[in-house]
């Protein structure tokens, strides 16, 4: 076991933990916490965007004119620079405090049962360890650039000239901007997703091992999911990442309309398939407590019933019998229909128990982020008094 405080060692840390931020601390450029995370985004920003409008204009190839897809026109390259890849890193700012928060839940609500807490303290000791290892980090980059190297010949719309390539003989001919693109650009971005990509699965991981453990589920808690709603909370928190991964989705499938002159409806199946993997992959994860829940409840139901038919049992034979001892409106003054009427709401709250941690609430929300990227989409070829129509009509 860790000699650490317990504070730290039943906690995730709340500050950001990659290169960018690493890098901007270091050399003192910003303070932590949220300027920290500011300042990533700008640094960003600065290495994969900025490069390539300056790179661009050399070839006059920024604005439409003299390539038939210029940088402005580049839809999923705007898309993953100025929003996917600065929506992802600043939502660290918002995630990491909850994470923290909700491992600490699972101690200071005792879902953990107290003998086991040394050993839930060593996983997420553990996971803390493997999230915040800059070995990892490393090895996340190099694999960037070698995904991004790798696929140098793949240059969307190769048949078009635009501002990365250009066609010569049929052959694709790397412009300045392209191969900053190639070698800074598209390393950066990819990193930014691997290392999102490798903190969730972490996160996953950390809460299948949680669910291994012996949890003290409290079956007639208001939280209607038998005290582990909190983590669902926890989970909403990745609202924004399933709102940027579907905007990089939304800005490939715009360019693709664009310059294949492809219908948008050609896409619908496609959008219902990504919202589903979205709702798989941001509450998929919440299921694995599914089975402690429903073992919980069902033995719940078993001892509240028999309790529940003990009490009304009891009830009827004293307050419905012929004793004549028992004068008029002594019910009114006794507890013993208060305390009926509060067994009973108990009862009815275990009856509506989830076995799933996540509410339709959450999945409306998951589903409904994950859409809003198609709404450019969708007005780009209905007018809005159009689409107004459709809704009402859908309605009614």
């Amino acid at each position: 076991m860790t000699d650490l405080p317990r504070a730290q060692t039943v906690s995730f840390s709340e500050h950001p933990n990659g290169i960018f931020y690493r890098l901007i601390v270091a050399l003192q450029v910003s303070k932590p916490g949220k300027e920290g995370v500011l300042a990533c985004v700008i640094l960003f920003i600065c290495l994969t965007f900025l490069p390539l409008v300056l790179l661009a204009s050399f070839n006059s190839a920024v604005f439409t004119g003299v390539v038939e897809i210029p940088l402005l026109q580049d839809y999923a390259t705007l898309t993953r620079f100025l929003i996917v890849g600065p929506i992802i890193l600043s939502a660290e700012l918002l995630i990491k405090p909850v994470m923290s928060k909700v491992a600490q839940q699972f101690v200071e609500c005792k879902v953990i049962d107290e003998a086991q807490v040394s050993a839930y303290e060593t996983v997420v000791h553990d996971s803390f360890r493997l999230r915040d290892s800059l070995m990892a980090e490393i090895l996340l980059l190099v694999l960037a650039f070698v995904f991004s190297i790798a696929g140098a010949q793949v240059v969307v719309f190769s048949h078009l000239s635009n501002w990365q390539a250009v066609v010569i003989n049929h052959d694709q001919v790397l412009t300045w901007a392209g191969y900053w693109n190639l070698f800074v650009s598209q390393p950066l971005f990819k990193f930014v997703l691997f290392d999102w990509i490798y903190e969730y699965i972490l996160w996953v991981v950390f809460l299948a091992r949680v669910a291994r453990f012996k949890l003290n589920i409290v079956a007639s808690h208001p939280d209607g999911a038998g005290g582990l709603g909190f983590i669902s909370i926890g989970q909403s928190h990745y609202c924004l990442t399933a709102f940027a991964l579907s905007a990089a989705l939304a800005g490939v499938i715009a360019q693709y309309i664009m310059f294949n002159k492809a219908p948008l409806h050609s896409f619908m199946d496609m959008g219902i398939v990504w919202i589903l993997f979205m709702l798989v992959v941001f509450l998929g994860p919440l299921l694995i407590f599914s089975p402690a829940l429903y073992a919980a409840k069902r033995e719940a139901l078993f001892k509240y019933g028999k309790l529940a038919q003990e009490c009304a049992m009891r009830f009827e034979k004293k307050w419905l019998s012929d004793d004549p001892t028992l004068e008029p409106g002594s019910l009114i003054e006794a507890s013993d229909a208060s305390v009926l009427a509060d067994f009973n709401s108990d009862f009815q709250q275990i009856r509506s128990m989830r076995t799933i941690v996540c509410s339709k609430n959450l999945a409306f929300g998951f589903a409904l982020v994950s859409a809003l990227p198609a709404i450019p989409l969708v007005l780009s070829v209905m007018p809005v008094d159009d689409l107004i129509a459709a809704a009402l009509k859908a309605v009614n």
